[in-house]
């Protein structure tokens, strides 16, 4: 099974899937499920998607694989082994159009009487954190519940990785990516199931097929 929390990274998912499917079903040497049909791919907060791992909200060993913009990370080591990189993006602070000019730099974004939004267990609420310290920093399960609270004008900012934050915005004319936000991150990867040699192996092979004939770049 596979978890993840954002449509992009859903689509990945389905295209790494597709690459693994037809090797999968001759009976690959693999963990106990993973992604061969749409139907795998379970929606599930960045917390809930270390895999395997009690303490963030999922069953040990209930998710495969996670997708779901997962930097490697030492301090997830523990909770998950990572695939090569499929990603590589960046990260932006979001707010909505009339708030746009309050924000034109990092540091405007740390004041206290500001509301800041990031999702739970995410590299953007270490940003946040790091870059808005004295901001009150609201915490959320999913970037739906963030961009929902930006437009209902109960957040004055979020952090967002930055084509999860593109997306939005051109649904929502309201919202404005307004700011870049530094990050020193080697890109996106697949958390797998710790000691499941067989399935990383796999899926470092459907990335470099995904990478190799472009189709990655469709999503």
């Amino acid at each position: 099974m596979c978890g993840t929390s954002f449509a992009q990274h859903r689509a990945a998912a389905q295209r790494i899937g597709q690459n693994l499917g037809q090797d999968l079903l001759r009976g690959a040497p693999v963990a106990n499920s993973a992604v061969t049909h749409h139907d795998d791919l379970v929606r599930q907060g960045d917390d809930a998607l270390l895999v395997g791992d009690d303490d963030h909200g999922g069953a040990a060993g209930s998710v495969d694989l996670g997708m779901a913009g997962l930097s490697p990370d030492p301090e997830r080591a523990d909770a998950m082994d990572f695939s090569d990189i499929y990603y590589m993006g960046g990260q932006s602070f979001v707010c909505v159009q009339s708030n746009k000019d309050q924000f034109t730099s990092l540091e405007d974004t740390n004041k206290p009487e500001y509301s800041i939004g990031a999702q739970n267990g995410s590299i953007q609420n270490d940003l946040a954190n790091e870059n808005s310290p004295d901001a009150d920093i609201v915490v959320l399960t999913k970037v739906t519940d963030i961009v929902a609270e930006l437009l209902a004008g109960k957040l004055d900012g979020a952090y967002i990785e930055t084509a999860v934050a593109e997306t939005y915005a051109k649904q929502y004319p309201d919202l404005c990516v307004a700011l870049d936000v530094p990050y020193d991150s080697e890109g996106s990867a697949v958390g797998v199931a710790k000691g499941n040699d067989g399935l990383m192996a796999k899926v470092n092979e459907a990335i470099a097929a995904a990478l190799a004939d472009g189709s990655m770049d469709q999503f």
